[in-house]
């Protein structure tokens, strides 16, 4: 830790930028990122199995009783909010990450300021 330390106070344009990086959005850890591009692909994935399921059955490609088709829906309807809360979750731990980069690049004008 002490050595990152001495690394930002004797290149202080290593904050900079990471603070660009940060606007542009590269900031974010990629695991986060790799969540949010998984979570909404389950998502789009899930809507498009929504949308599949109720084609064939109007079109009666796959003849099903109508408990069986209302079951399948269900189970599918019943991960849309579970989703939904995932993708709220990421959101906030994103502006979190917002948050902290604002944090920084206030300190970062100060330190210029008092430099």
């Amino acid at each position: 830790m002490r050595r990152d330390l001495c690394d930002v106070l004797t290149h202080p344009d290593s904050i900079a930028l990471a603070l660009q990086r940060a606007q542009g959005g590269y900031w974010l850890p990629q695991e986060l990122q790799a969540r949010r591009e998984n979570q909404h692909k389950a998502q789009v994935s899930l809507e498009h199995q929504l949308e599949c399921l109720t084609e064939a059955y109007l079109n009666n490609v796959i003849p099903l009783p109508d408990a069986e088709r209302q079951r399948w829906r269900q189970d599918l309807e019943q991960k849309l909010p579970v989703l939904n809360n995932q993708a709220q979750q990421l959101e906030a731990n994103v502006d979190r990450q917002a948050e902290l980069a604002g944090l920084v690049s206030s300190i970062q004008v100060s330190r210029k300021g008092n430099w």
